[in-house]
Formats: C-alpha cells, sequence, structure tokens
C-alpha cells in the first residue's frame, strides 16, 4: 500500500484530484491510502505521526506555500517523493533545487498525473502477487530496499 497526500488550500480540486489519483493507482492494481490537507501547517504536523511515500503539493497556497514546505522537509531529511501541482507553470525552475520527482501543471492535470503515476509504478518497481489461499483475502505490502511488493493472500 502506498501511502499518498494531497496539499492543495482548494477543497474542489482536491475531491476532483483525489479521484484521478485513486482511479489511476487503481489501474496499475495498487492500493492507497490518500490523506488530504487544506494547508501546509495541517501537513507538517501530520509528519510528526505518518509517513508518506508521495505528496503531490500545491505551490500557491495561503500561509505558507509548496516552496516553502519543500525547503524545510529537505532540510530535515524528510525522505519521500514529491510532485509539485501548480497552476503557475513558472514555477518549474525554482522547484528544480527540491528534486520533485514531476511538476504537474493544473491546466494539463489528468494527463500529466497519469503519466506521473505510471512513470512512479515503472520507477519503483510494483509488483503484484497472488497467492491462493482458502482464509479471507488480505492485502500485503512490503518494501525491500526500492523494490515496493505488494500481494494479496
Amino acid at each position: 500500500m502506498l501511502k499518498i497526500a494531497i496539499v492543495d488550500d482548494e477543497n474542489k480540486f482536491i475531491t476532483i484530484y483525489k479521484k484521478i489519483i485513486c482511479d489511476t493507482f487503481s489501474e496499475y492494481h495498487v492500493v492507497v491510502e490518500l490523506e488530504t490537507f487544506n494547508t501546509g501547517k495541517d501537513f507538517k504536523k501530520s509528519l510528526s505521526k505518518n509517513k508518506y511515500d508521495l505528496v503531490f503539493m500545491d505551490i500557491d497556497m495561503p500561509e505558507i506555500s509548496g516552496i516553502d514546505i519543500a525547503s524545510e522537509l529537505r532540510n530535515n531529511n524528510q525522505n519521500f517523493d514529491l510532485i509539485f501541482v501548480s497552476a503557475h507553470p513558472h514555477f518549474v525552475f525554482e522547484t528544480i533545487k527540491f528534486t520533485p520527482y514531476r511538476f504537474i501543471r493544473k491546466t494539463n492535470l489528468k494527463s500529466e498525473t497519469i503519466e506521473a503515476i505510471s512513470s512512479y509504478c515503472s520507477r519503483t518497481q510494483i509488483i503484484r502477487l497472488t497467492v491462493s489461499s482458502p482464509r479471507r483475502f488480505r492485502e500485503r505490502t512490503k518494501t525491500v530496499h526500492s523494490l515496493k511488493l505488494c500481494w494479496t493472500m
């Protein structure tokens, strides 16, 4: 299971984007646990209790920008893949120093998100194995080095 966060100040956007992300990972048979945050502060607070594999981060938010959050987190050695999502494509050059996995333009949201997730699944080598068992089926995930294994028992 991949643990994913979406950080964006627009509730309507989060609702739409959550569906795109879940539907796309589902096509790759990857189970995700997705949390959403309307402020950078709420997201930063959650990091004391949660570890995320992948974060989709808006840049232009009130109080603290996605770029400021990325700067703080990278300086504190937070280890997760980061994808910036923005309606302001001119920010792409400012984000490079944080080595994001992708920069998605909100004007091309669906196509660029599908491409990013496809690439992410290939890069992290997400493999699904099915094991036959008369017992109830349960989803299991194990990470071995950079190889993520998901299987059903």
